[in-house]
């Protein structure tokens, strides 16, 4: 649930509720470590936990490797298993081999499963070959809800109602992003500078993109809009 509500950036809505569902993860975390066979769950516990600066150790994932510290070969069937696992994997720091590893065997396991079936189960293929290209830690989840909103793999979750609060939304923000494009053009023309200098400052739009990447969350209004203001009349002109 947590991992859909932050891949379709409704998640600002839900912020004490998954502080707290977090927070109660990391306090058993060593009870699961234990026990927990599930590879799926393990990874994605591992992911949102890292994520959001909680200390987890990569040991976990040593129940999924044999003697030798290689991923054991049947795991590689489970589909979803992989690609959690190759993006937790995406939370290593330098000396963690065992994410190393993950992160090798995980990607050829996804690559060789669309290969050799394609079209996997429930169009899952596509998201086979996003979480490839794009792992959720090196993207800027905004600038992609469009495209989750139509591809996103549910799992048991029921998603009617998720999926029609993050289409809402994505309208309301949309709306709102639009509104702040329009204050932004509208200092930058009454400004008069857009006549004195070259294109490449004369592109409000494209520097209000920065400010949207830096504060996606969208009660940050304002700071997108001076953060823009700053960005325009700063930068050097090249």
């Amino acid at each position: 649930m947590i991992d859909a509500l932050q891949r379709l950036s409704i998640d600002y809505h839900f912020e004490e509720e998954i502080q707290e569902t977090l927070s109660s993860q990391h306090g058993r975390i060593k009870a699961y470590n234990g026990r927990d066979c599930n590879l799926f769950d393990a990874s994605l516990r591992f992911r949102l936990l890292r994520q959001e600066g909680y200390p987890v150790l990569s040991d976990v994932f040593n129940l999924f490797t044999d003697d030798e510290g290689r991923f054991r070969l049947h795991f590689g069937k489970d589909i979803r298993g992989m690609m959690s696992l190759y993006e937790a994997a995406q939370f290593g720091v330098q000396g963690e081999e065992i994410l190393e590893e993950a992160s090798a065997f995980a990607r050829a396991q996804l690559c060789a499963s669309v290969a050799e079936h394609g079209d996997i189960q429930n169009g899952l293929s596509k998201m086979v070959l996003d979480t490839i290209e794009h792992p959720y830690h090196k993207t800027i989840p905004r600038f992609m809800t469009k495209h989750n909103i139509k591809t996103f793999y549910y799992g048991s979750i029921n998603s009617g109602l998720i999926e029609d609060l993050a289409k809402e939304d994505f309208v309301i923000v949309r709306s709102l992003y639009r509104t702040e494009i329009s204050q932004i053009s509208k200092w930058w023309r009454d400004l008069g500078l857009s006549e004195e200098l070259k294109l490449a400052r004369n592109q409000p739009v494209k520097w209000y993109m920065w400010s949207v990447a830096t504060f996606a969350d969208p009660r940050h209004s304002n700071q997108r809009i001076e953060l823009t203001k700053a960005y325009i009349t700063h930068l050097p002109d090249r």
